[in-house]
């Protein structure tokens, strides 16, 4: 083994790792958060849950697009184009301050939208109050986003695990005292939460900027020196590759969601199996979607130092250690469903032997397919790095409801399959697309190194 190989090797560790600990913090955030407002009566903890679907779904869609900024600061950043990355930076801010403002208009008549919805009155206005409060936040938490993506471009990963640690701790206080009225703040319910998440994203807003303007190496950067009008292109250029992103996001939380009413279908046992499953699915996909944003940047280093054939060992790198990750996963899935199921619903909770052995099944199915995603993701990810990403944006929304969906019905209905003929449905679908975007990194990388 070569040192440049353990250089490669060590680097991407170092994002990856970084990045996945700072998702971690940030789904223990919002997991407290939603746990003490669920302990405030009967009628918040029904709400609770279209709150944090609705949070996470708005969220997720929202930021999708400035996951762009990182993969175009990288390639300044590897090319020695240093001023080019304030220039990107400044754009990104400028492209989260537009994307505020549709966000903050859906969030401030999101009750008379659940109403329309069919939501139940009482649990609308509560959502209502919430989100009205959280819209304090959305400019905030963007903004920072625009900073983290340009710190982790510039190999600065160490601050945002730093900053990660530092706003759960606020948050967690926060959320304690607004919610429940402790060390002599008001009692705010709901509204206390959205309060403290604005807090928290607010503070944490400001010492990115604090960071970004005192730290020396970033000097040449020309970070404030503001020059918005020169550079709509580069708006343009972060919009052009961020938005295949956030579509590609949108299809597959819709398609999720519609997984999941084709389950209801079947009944609440097979519902309550799948949620288990789900939820340590979602937990364990946190570090794959990590080692792909880590995958996007190294990539795009790689390509704007243009270090040709470095491109194809970042790739693999990140591969390699996304699929591992997944085989301990399945390691875990395979052999120890019911503990995994014991542990998720606690003392004086079961599941009917039917339905333990259901999840057991699932649990081993959903592990196969967490080594695919784990492929399709991080492949997804490499191609960002080459700006490319519009075609695993057609890829996944044609496999998704061409393909996927269709299949999950067929299996789960017509051949009277149930809840493992929809999930093999699924497997079947990334399988699909682990192939067909493997393949095309495959095809981009020849092309890189023959040109």
């Amino acid at each position: 083994m070569t040192t440049s190989t353990l250089t490669i090797i060590k680097k991407t560790w170092q994002l990856a790792f970084a990045l996945s600990l700072s998702r971690l913090f940030n789904m223990i955030t919002g997991f407290v958060g939603t746990l003490m407002i669920a302990r405030l009566g009967h009628n918040v903890l029904a709400a609770s849950a279209l709150i944090s679907s609705t949070q996470a779904t708005l969220f997720l869609i929202s930021i999708s697009m400035l996951f762009s900024i990182g993969v175009v600061i990288g390639h300044a950043y590897g090319g020695k184009r240093y001023e080019e990355i304030g220039s990107v930076f400044q754009q990104g801010l400028l492209l989260a301050t537009l994307i505020c403002i549709p966000v903050i208009i859906i969030q401030c008549n999101i009750g008379s939208i659940l109403i329309a919805c069919g939501q139940n009155p009482q649990v609308a206005a509560i959502n209502a109050h919430y989100f009205r409060a959280y819209s304090f936040a959305i400019p905030a938490f963007l903004w920072m986003i625009s900073c983290q993506q340009f710190v982790l471009a510039v190999n600065k990963q160490r601050f945002v695990l730093f900053m990660s640690v530092v706003t759960l701790i606020i948050s967690v206080t926060l959320s304690y005292s607004l919610v429940y009225g402790h060390f002599g703040l008001p009692r705010l319910g709901v509204t206390g939460l959205a309060l403290a998440y604005s807090i928290q994203g607010w503070a944490a807003l400001l010492a990115y900027l604090a960071f970004c303007y005192w730290n020396k190496e970033f000097k040449e950067y020309k970070l404030f020196q503001w020059r918005f009008r020169q550079n709509f292109h580069l708006l343009k250029k972060i919009f052009s590759i961020g938005w295949p992103i956030t579509l590609q996001f949108a299809g597959d939380l819709l398609s999720f969601f519609v997984t999941t009413l084709m389950i209801g279908w079947l009944g609440t046992n097979e519902l309550a199996a799948q949620q288990i499953v789900t939820q340590y699915f979602l937990l364990l996909v946190v570090p794959i979607f990590a080692i792909s944003q880590a995958s996007a940047i190294l990539v795009g280093q790689a390509r704007g130092a243009g270090a040709i054939h470095e491109i194809k060992r970042y790739g693999s790198t990140t591969l390699l250690i996304g699929l591992t990750f997944s085989l301990i996963a399945i390691t875990l899935f395979i052999f120890f469903p019911h503990t995994l199921i014991r542990l998720y619903l606690g003392q004086g909770q079961e599941l009917n032997l039917t339905m333990q052995h259901l999840a057991s099944i699932i649990f081993i199915l959903t592990g196969l397919r967490l080594f695919f995603d784990a492929a399709l993701e991080i492949k997804t990810g490499s191609l960002r790095g080459l700006y490319d990403t519009k075609f695993p944006m057609v890829t996944g929304l044609i496999l998704t409801w061409l393909i996927t969906i269709p299949l999950c019905y067929l299996f789960g209905f017509y051949y009277h399959w149930g809840l493992i003929g929809i999930t093999s449905a699924s497997i079947v679908g990334t399988i699909l697309a682990a192939t067909i975007i493997y393949i095309r990194w495959l095809w981009q990388c020849n092309k890189f190194i023959n040109t």
